[in-house]
């Protein structure tokens, strides 16, 4: 039975990133029809389509009455978007440039919304009404990269009308495939941990936080070895707000959490804050993220994975 479970959750990973990779392609092509530029393409249309497998993972998850395991795949999604993933497109790349401003300010709106879950936890509970604040947080973060729009003048090269219309069929078929893979994801990673015994918050935040971020990982190296700097950070940290906000939010409005181990939840979210910290503070020192500080970033992975291993064995 575990093997079955096992076999299944692979598969589901693998047919969820693959539709989620075109189903970013589809979206890319049908945006620049319409000769968007790069910002509106990367801070919100491309991190609302590699969201996508998060809030799939988090509707299933509170339907089936584990809310906890989409926050883990949150909590872990985060992490890994802003140390491993970021670390990797920065090796690679051999550094990724950004001149914009917008970016770096956006940083610091980064670390106060990753405090917002641990503000609206205090009492030991997620609510429904915590959930409609997770998303007028997000509602305010749309606005105000809106009002930022000006800053970004490259416009994303254009597809032929007649390719608009194969590109629209894709994007459903993707979505047809994102939902079915991310229901069986989720059943199977909950038969998982019933037979193992890990805890759903661990097993989101170590297991399924790595198949989801797949799509993030792919893009953001795409676009930093093409020198699009700007567009893969904010792809990024568009998804990290997503997140924390509009996937978490939607999740609790559907199943409110309770915290049975209210010290381990805290642990792995102040772990999450202090990565977002220190991206910031890379980020904040020059236009240049290096491939030194890349080292860095998936050497804090490794240290978060070995104590989420650690932590889950000793409480």
């Amino acid at each position: 039975m575990l093997i079955f479970n096992i076999l299944i959750f692979i598969l589901s990973c693998l047919v969820l990133v693959k539709s989620a990779n075109f189903l970013i392609k589809a979206i890319t092509k049908i945006s620049a029809a319409f000769q968007i530029n790069e910002f509106t393409l990367a801070f919100i249309v491309v991190t609302l389509a590699t969201s996508i497998p998060e809030l799939f993972i988090g509707v299933f998850s509170a339907l089936d009455k584990i809310p906890t395991l989409s926050l883990g795949n949150v909590i872990g999604s985060n992490i890994v978007a802003l140390s491993l993933i970021i670390g990797l497109s920065a090796v690679l790349a051999r550094g990724i440039k950004t001149e914009s401003r917008i970016i770096k300010d956006n940083t610091l709106y980064l670390v106060l919304i990753s405090f917002l879950p641990l503000i609206l936890s205090l009492d030991r509970n997620l609510s429904r009404l915590d959930g409609v604040t997770l998303i007028i947080f997000f509602l305010i973060y749309l606005f105000k990269l809106y009002r930022e729009r000006r800053a970004f003048h490259k416009v994303v090269s254009s597809v032929t009308k007649k390719t608009v219309n194969k590109q629209i069929l894709i994007l459903m078929i993707s979505l047809v495939c994102l939902l079915i893979s991310s229901n069986f994801l989720v059943k199977s990673g909950l038969n998982i941990t019933a037979i193992v015994g890990f805890k759903p918050i661990w097993f989101g935040i170590l297991i399924i936080a790595i198949g989801t971020s797949l799509p993030e990982l792919i893009f953001q190296t795409k676009a930093a070895l093409r020198d699009h700097g700007d567009m893969a950070l904010g792809n990024m940290m568009g998804s990290v707000v997503a997140n924390i906000t509009l996937i978490l939010g939607i999740t609790v409005l559907i199943q409110p959490i309770y915290f049975e181990n209210f010290y381990s939840y805290i642990l792995s979210l102040s772990f999450m804050i202090l990565v977002v910290v220190i991206f910031d503070i890379l980020m904040q020192t020059k236009n240049k993220l290096s491939w030194k500080e890349g080292i860095v970033l998936i050497f804090i992975y490794i240290i978060f994975v070995i104590f989420q291993l650690f932590f889950n064995v000793t409480i």
